[in-house]
């Protein structure tokens, strides 16, 4: 068992680091003040590696998953069931990552203030990142399915007030090609995005550029590819899809 954390700063920054099982990592780096992180690893192989800087930041990652799976990392010469990062700068954001199931993998950016971010993966080989920039954005990552968003970014927010909410409980069945992917892409103020997405290889992209665009996919069938781009401001999409192999793409607004 390999255990690593670290307070390095000026104030009261507090990391608490809990590991049972074999071939577990942790490394928690902090700076700055009042910073909190909190790590709990209870199965094997798995690794979490934690950064913040700045004041009043607050990360949680538990993991739990069961060794084994469609897709591995090696910690240590062993299988790692599970991987997080967290890194954050700025002051008082928040991010929590859970992981049960086995081969899922959660990585969480956050650069500015007041950002939250939520990836729960209950599922398998599933792959969750997210990257916010800004101040007072807010994701959540739902993975529960099987062969998630190999390959693809996950969510991807900068500006302010943003709000983004991923479903996925469909299953993939090629790891590293088309196979039930969500790709989210919002720049300026205030948009909102909903994905709930089933079924099996099913593809969604949406990318949202302005202020106060709204956009909702509900995904399932098979093999369905749903594409969303919009531009300027206050534009609104819904996108219904069930059945097999039908594409539906929504341009609206302008500077795309």
């Amino acid at each position: 068992m390999s255990q690593g954390s670290g307070d390095f700063g000026n104030d009261l920054n507090s990391s608490s680091v809990g590991q049972s099982g074999s071939f577990n990592q942790a490394v928690v780096t902090q700076s700055g003040g009042y910073n909190n992180s909190d790590v709990s690893q209870i199965a094997g192989g798995e690794l979490a590696n934690v950064t913040q800087s700045g004041s009043g930041n607050d990360s949680t990652v538990n993991q739990s998953s069961a060794s084994g799976g469609v897709t591995h990392f090696t910690v240590q010469g062993n299988i790692s069931s599970a991987e997080a990062g967290v890194t954050q700068a700025g002051d008082d954001n928040g991010s929590t990552i859970n992981q049960s199931g086995s081969s899922n993998f959660a990585f969480i950016a956050q650069i500015g203030d007041s950002n939250s971010s939520d990836i729960e993966q209950a599922g398998n080989a599933t792959f969750g990142n997210v990257s916010q920039e800004g101040s007072g954005n807010y994701s959540l990552l739902d993975q529960s399915g099987s062969v998630t968003n190999f390959g693809f970014t996950g969510v991807d927010q900068s500006g302010d007030d943003n709000y983004s909410e991923v479903h996925q409980s469909g299953t993939g069945t090629v790891l590293f090609g088309p196979g039930n992917d969500v790709n989210v892409s919002q720049s300026g103020d205030y948009n909102y995005n909903l994905v709930n997405q089933g079924g099996v290889d099913n593809q969604t992209f949406v990318t949202q550029s302005g202020n106060y665009n709204s956009s909702d996919v509900e995904q399932g069938g098979t093999d369905n590819i749903a594409n969303v781009l919009q531009g300027s401001d206050f534009n609104s999409s819904l996108i219904l899809q069930g059945g097999s192999n039908n594409t539906a793409t929504v341009t609206q607004g302008g500077g795309l």
